[in-house]
C-alpha cells in the first residue's frame, strides 16, 4: 500500500488506460572498459607487414528492476473483464529478488596482414585474426544459469553464466586490387573476411540479472499455467487476496542460453572501378553476408502444440495418432487446467522462460552503383544507388531492435523473411556547382564567389509486420499474424483497390456495462473498389481472415513494405574573402533549404489487422456511448491507416560564418 501502482494491460485498450508504472523504476547500466593496443609495420621487399593486438577490459554493474515488474503487472481479457476486476494474469518480482550484478571479462585480438604486391598490376591482401575473451564471471561468485533448458529442473548456482563460446574465433581474410590494363583507369577488387561479434552481450547479462533464481525470478501466476496447478480466483490486490502457489513461485526465467554459439558473419564483395572523360568514375560492386548464430530473443520453453487439424478445426490428437508434425500446421486446444496437463511445455519444471540465445541466421545480398564526377569547371556530383535485400529469421538482444522472434521457435523457417532493415532501393544524388561568375570592383564583392549545393534522396518503404489478434492464439500459439485470404496476390494488398469486405466480427452485439442489455453493433463495411495505398488505407484489411482458432496465422513475418521517402535538401551559398583574417579567410553567407519542396512521406501504417477476440473466437466490440470509462471499438482506427509522417516540414536556415 501507498506504492505506485503497477502496469496494467487490458485487451483492445490503448493508452493512457495502459497505466505503467515502470519508467520510474530504479534501472542501473553502467558499463567501464580499459583498452590497450599496440601496432607494428614492417616493409620487405614487395611484402607490407603490419602485426597488432588489442586488449579490452571489461566491468558491467547492472541493476534491472524494470523487466520483471517489481510492482506487479496485471493483464485483463477486455474491458469487461478489467470492469469486473478479472485479470486472467498476473506478474510480479519474487519477493526478496535481488537484481544487481558486477560481471567482469576481457578480450584479446592479435593479427597479422600482410599486402603482397605480386606484380606492379596485381596486390594480394591476406590477413589472420584470432579474438577470443576470457569466461563472464560475477565478481561476487553470484553466476548462475539454468545449464540444460531441455532437462534441468534447477538453476546450478556458479560461474560461468554461460560456456565460453569464443577460444576457436580464428578469423582469415583475404583480398586483392588488380589494375587490369595498367593504366589506372580500369581496377578490380574483391575480398572476403570471416568475422566474429566478442564482447557484445551486456544487454543479454541485463536481463539475465533481474530472472534468473535464485537470486532474482519471477513468478507468474494464470489459469493456464503450465504446471497444471488449479488458481483461485484473485483479485487487484495480490498480497491481501491471492495466495501464491508454492509450485508457481520463482518458475519463470529471464537468462541467457548456457551453450551459448559464437556470433560470427562471413563478408564478401567484388567491385569494379572504370575512369570516363571528363573526370568520371563508374563503380559497380556486389556485397553481401551470411550471418550465422546471431543474437536472438526467444521462448526458450515452448509449449507443445497437442492437437491437430479435422475439418479446419483443432482437437485433440487421437490416441492412435500420430503427434503433431514439427514441420507442419501447428494448433493449440485451448485454455485450462486439462489443456495445461496435455499440452506441457518443453521442460514441465518451468514456466515460460525469456532466453537471450545464439540461434539467428541472417543473409545480405546487395547491387550499388556509384557515379561520381570530380570538380571541374566548377561542377561536382555523385549518383549512388543500391538494391539490396537483407532476410533473417530475427535477430537483436531486445524486442526493439528486432530480436524478438515471436514466431514458431520449433520452426525456424516460420520466421525467415525480410529483416526489420531491409531496404530494397536506395537512391541519393548530391552536387555542388560554383557559378562562373567573376568581376572586378565593388560589383564582384556582391556577384563572386556563389554556389549551390543540393541532396536529392529517396528509398523504398520499411517493412510492415502485419498482426492479426493476440487472443486468438489460445495457450501456448506464438503468432499474432492473420492469415492470407485465398486467392490473394500479396503484391496487390498494397495497390489497386479494396476486394471489399465487412470486418470480421463487427456484425454481433455491443457489449456494454455489465447488467444492462445487448444492443446491435454498426457494420464497418468496406466497399469493393476502395483505393488502397493512401494513407486512409494503406493496405486492404479485407485480404486478410482471422486464423482459426488454436492456429498460428499463414502470412509471413515482415510481408508488407511501407511508403517510400523521399527528399530534396538546397544549399545556397556565398563566400566573401576577407583578408584581414588571413590569406584564406572569408565570411561565409549560407541559406538552407531543407525538404525545399515540402514533400510528405508517411510512417508505416497500423499494422493491426482485426481487434482483439473472445475465446469463442467473436469480435469483443464494447459500446463506448454507454460506458464512462475509455473503450474501443472496431473502426475506431481502420486497418492500414497512416497516422504520422516521417518527413519533416520545410524548415529554412540562414547563417553566417567567418573562416580564418
Amino acid at each position: 500500500r501507498g506504492q505506485p501502482v503497477g502496469s496494467l494491460g487490458v485487451t483492445g485498450l490503448t493508452n493512457p488506460t495502459n497505466v505503467s508504472g515502470t519508467t520510474s523504476l530504479p534501472v542501473d547500466l553502467n558499463q567501464r572498459i580499459f583498452s590497450y593496443s599496440a601496432d607494428m609495420f614492417y616493409t620487405l621487399s614487395r611484402h607490407s607487414l603490419k602485426f597488432g593486438v588489442l586488449t579490452n577490459f571489461y566491468r558491467q554493474f547492472l541493476y534491472n528492476d524494470g523487466g520483471n515488474s517489481p510492482r506487479g503487472s496485471w493483464s485483463f481479457g477486455g474491458l469487461a473483464e478489467f470492469l469486473s476486476a478479472r485479470p486472467t494474469q498476473f506478474s510480479m518480482k519474487t519477493p526478496g529478488s535481488i537484481t544487481s550484478r558486477t560481471f567482469e571479462y576481457k578480450t584479446w585480438g592479435f593479427y597479422v596482414q600482410d599486402d603482397f604486391r605480386i606484380v606492379p598490376t596485381l596486390t594480394l591482401n591476406l590477413g589472420l585474426r584470432y579474438e577470443f575473451q576470457t569466461e563472464v564471471a560475477e565478481i561476487r561468485g553470484n553466476g548462475a544459469a539454468l545449464r540444460d533448458v531441455i532437462a534441468d529442473a534447477a538453476v546450478t548456482v556458479k560461474d560461468p553464466v554461460f560456456i565460453n563460446p569464443s577460444l576457436k574465433n580464428f578469423s582469415p581474410r583475404v583480398g586483392f586490387a588488380w589494375d587490369v590494363f595498367g593504366t589506372g583507369k580500369t581496377s578490380v577488387r574483391g575480398g572476403g573476411a570471416l568475422l566474429y561479434d566478442i564482447g557484445a552481450y551486456g544487454t543479454s547479462l541485463f536481463i539475465h540479472a533481474s530472472g534468473t533464481p535464485p537470486l532474482s525470478s519471477i513468478t507468474t501466476i494464470s489459469d493456464t499455467n503450465s504446471f497444471g496447478i488449479p488458481v483461485p480466483a484473485f483479485g487487484p490486490f495480490p498480497f491481501e487476496r491471492t495466495t501464491v502457489p508454492a509450485q508457481l513461485a520463482g518458475r519463470a526465467l529471464r537468462t541467457i542460453d548456457y551453450k551459448l554459439q559464437q556470433p560470427h558473419l562471413l563478408s564478401y564483395n567484388l567491385t569494379v572501378e572504370h575512369q570516363l572523360p571528363m573526370q568520371i568514375g563508374l563503380t559497380a560492386a556486389y556485397a553481401g553476408s551470411r550471418g550465422m548464430h546471431l543474437m536472438q530473443n526467444q521462448e526458450g520453453n515452448p509449449i507443445y502444440a497437442g492437437g491437430t487439424q479435422q475439418n479446419g478445426v483443432c482437437v485433440d490428437v487421437k490416441p492412435n495418432q500420430p503427434d503433431v508434425d514439427v514441420l507442419g500446421p501447428k494448433c493449440w486446444l485451448g485454455t485450462g487446467v486439462a489443456v495445461a496437463l496435455r499440452e506441457p511445455r518443453r521442460n514441465p519444471a518451468w514456466d515460460a522462460i525469456d532466453m537471450r540465445l545464439a540461434e539467428g541466421d541472417s543473409w545480405y545480398n546487395s547491387l550499388q552503383v556509384t557515379v561520381q564526377k570530380q570538380l571541374s569547371r566548377g561542377l561536382q556530383f555523385q549518383s549512388s544507388y543500391t538494391w539490396s535485400h537483407a532476410l533473417d529469421d530475427s535477430q537483436g538482444q531486445l524486442g526493439v531492435e528486432g530480436g524478438n522472434n515471436a514466431g514458431d521457435v520449433t520452426n525456424r523457417q516460420y520466421d525467415k523473411s525480410s529483416a526489420n532493415f531491409d531496404l530494397r532501393h536506395n537512391w541519393s544524388f548530391n552536387s555542388i556547382y560554383r557559378l562562373p561568375i567573376q568581376y572586378d570592383g565593388p560589383l564582384g564583392k556582391l556577384a563572386n564567389g556563389w554556389w549551390l549545393s543540393g541532396i536529392v534522396t529517396w528509398r523504398s518503404g520499411d517493412p510492415i509486420n502485419l498482426s492479426g489478434n493476440s487472443t486468438n492464439r489460445r495457450r501456448g500459439a506464438i503468432s499474432s499474424r492473420p492469415d492470407l485470404k485465398p486467392g490473394v496476390e500479396l503484391a496487390d494488398v498494397t495497390r489497386g483497390e479494396s476486394i471489399g469486405c465487412t470486418l470480421a466480427g463487427n456484425t454481433g452485439v455491443l457489449n456494454p456495462r455489465p447488467g444492462t442489455a445487448d444492443i446491435p453493433a454498426p457494420l464497418n463495411t468496406i466497399a469493393p473498389g476502395t483505393p488502397v495505398g493512401t494513407k486512409d488505407m494503406f493496405f486492404d484489411p479485407c485480404a486478410f481472415a482471422i486464423p482459426a482458432l488454436g492456429y498460428i496465422g499463414n502470412l509471413g513475418r515482415n510481408a508488407l513494405y511501407g511508403p517510400n521517402f523521399r527528399n530534396l535538401n538546397l544549399s545556397v551559398v556565398k563566400d566573401t574573402p576577407l583578408r584581414m583574417l588571413g590569406e584564406s579567410g572569408s565570411i561565409q553567407f549560407r541559406a538552407e533549404f531543407f525538404n525545399i519542396l515540402n514533400m510528405v512521406s508517411w510512417n508505416n501504417p497500423s499494422s493491426t489487422v482485426f481487434s482483439p477476440i473472445t475465446a469463442d473466437n467473436s469480435i469483443n466490440v464494447f459500446n463506448v456511448d454507454r460506458c464512462s470509462c475509455i473503450a474501443s471499438r472496431i473502426g475506431a482506427n481502420v486497418p492500414g491507416r497512416i497516422e504520422s509522417t516521417s518527413s519533416r516540414p520545410r524548415e529554412i536556415q540562414l547563417a553566417l560564418k567567418i573562416i580564418f
